[in-house]
């Protein structure tokens, strides 16, 4: 597999496709910096979770329902553990080669998990330590009324 990966990051990290990439790792860090601290923000405070609540609500994104609204703030903070593992994904390339392959399987195995976790914290709420605790009380959208 190893292999693969490193043929699939060839055309990537030719001379002219390194500094695209850097700007692409620049993006992802100031974009995970930003969602690190919105993460601590709903952790810590209840109306932060209130309102990204409303704003789903807002874009339709959960089709008016306020349960499918909840279960998307709580699996906020998979979603930022996703970008982590983006980003070290990302920041492979500017590894050694011997390790490049490594860090970026390592990356997206992050990923795979984090999409798991944030499915399972969407829609069942478990493991609820990654639930805000706040929110840690909410009943999964599979409950019955």
């Amino acid at each position: 597999m190893n292999g693969y990966i490193e043929g699939a990051l060839n055309p990537i990290l030719g001379s002219e496709g390194l500094g695209l990439h850097a700007g692409f790792f620049v993006i992802v860090g100031l974009t995970l910096a930003v969602l690190v601290w919105v993460a601590i923000e709903l952790w810590r405070k209840p109306v932060v979770a209130e309102r990204m609540t409303d704003s789903i609500l807002q874009m339709r994104m959960s089709q008016g329902n306020d349960r499918v609204a909840r279960a998307m703030t709580r699996a906020f903070l998979p979603g930022v553990l996703m970008m982590g593992s983006l980003w070290v994904a990302t920041g492979s390339a500017f590894l050694d080669e011997k390790y490049r392959s490594t860090v970026l399987e390592i990356g997206l195995a992050g990923v795979l998990v984090s999409l798991v976790l944030i499915g399972s914290v969407a829609l069942f709420n478990r493991p609820r330590f990654l639930a805000p605790p706040h929110m840690r009380g909410d009943r999964s959208l599979f409950a019955r009324e």
